[in-house]
């Protein structure tokens, strides 16, 4: 989910065994230079949540629920609100991309 949320970076574009194959040997898709190198809060934020996400022991992973209150507390910070508008444009999907 979060590789298809992240606009940064284009998914591996596999289908589903192919990824899951990948993922298991500890492949990722690369996060552009200018956005692993940036300071933007927001940026840092996602690339914390991705690795979150992308932990591979299972057991240390954290739950969907400890991810969204991570990144909600992160745009807090960001924005200076207490309830920040968490309303989301996503941008089109690639139309190459497989499903």
């Amino acid at each position: 989910v979060m590789a298809d949320l992240y606009p940064f970076e284009k998914p591996f574009n596999l289908d589903r065994t192919e990824t899951g194959k990948k993922m298991i040997n500890g492949e990722r898709s690369e996060i552009p230079e200018h956005i692993w190198n940036s300071h933007d809060p927001s940026y840092r934020a996602m690339m914390e949540a991705l690795d979150m996400c992308w932990t591979y022991r299972w057991d240390k992973r954290p739950s969907a629920r400890y991810v969204t209150d991570y990144l909600f507390g992160e745009l807090q910070k960001i924005t200076g609100e207490e309830n920040p508008d968490v309303r989301v444009t996503l941008p089109e999907r690639d139309p190459d991309q497989k499903n």
